[in-house]
């Protein structure tokens, strides 16, 4: 994928390296982050645990050490529907975008040379978008509740020409990640979703972190 980019945007050997080194740094961090708060949220709602596992045996029996496929992870839909919720509750707080020509929203005129910030928090929690805006609810994202929506209601990689390449990157590792975790243990937690505090930077981050305890499953 990187080499495609690289030949399309005609990129030195040199950019290509740097672009290969910041997709792998910041991957790798965005992974783990993100899997630890799959786990931790599906610790706090172990009805959506029970749901992915069953999900995961259904797809990949009950052997823990099997690598899914590309194709078996294309069927795990329950647990892309949570991994997509967690990124809605736990996304960037904000992008920004230099404005090119002047743009006219009716009472407003955003000039040209203008800084956009997008609050994709507050996109993210639109009680006029989402039907449970404050809740843990993958089924936001059931294709029936999806095709309600504008593609530009839900951007945690942001959207267009200058989207984040690493989205399909960290979704699939997150994914072959959260699957071996639930295979292999069964997760429990003290924590409350409406007891979770926040520090906030660039990202929403939980204040008393990923506090889970892992039961081996029986086989």
């Amino acid at each position: 994928m990187i080499i495609k980019k690289a030949e399309k945007d005609k990129l030195s050997w040199e950019e290509a390296g740097k672009l290969t080194s910041d997709f792998m740094l910041a991957g790798s961090h965005s992974v783990s982050i993100m899997s630890s708060t799959i786990i931790l949220l599906l610790a706090i709602y172990p009805e959506h645990q029970e749901a992915v596992y069953q999900e995961q045996l259904e797809i990949l029996g009950d052997d823990p050490e099997v690598a899914p496929t590309w194709e078996q992870l294309s069927k795990m839909t329950y647990l892309t529907r949570v991994f997509k919720e967690v990124i809605r509750h736990f996304t960037a707080l904000f992008l920004t975008r230099y404005v090119e020509q002047d743009i006219d929203l009716g009472k407003y005129i955003i000039p040209r040379g203008s800084s956009v910030f997008l609050a994709l928090n507050s996109i993210h929690r639109d009680p006029t978008i989402w039907s449970h805006p404050e809740e843990f609810y993958p089924d936001h994202f059931l294709p029936e509740e999806s095709a309600k929506r504008s593609k530009s209601s839900y951007i945690p990689f942001s959207a267009g020409p200058r989207n984040c390449p690493g989205g399909l990157y960290a979704m699939t590792m997150v994914k072959i990640l959260v699957s071996a975790l639930v295979r292999k243990f069964y997760f429990k937690t003290d924590l409350k979703y409406e007891e979770l505090s926040y520090k906030y930077s660039l990202f929403k981050d939980i204040q008393q972190g990923q506090i889970v305890k892992k039961i081996p499953r029986k086989f």
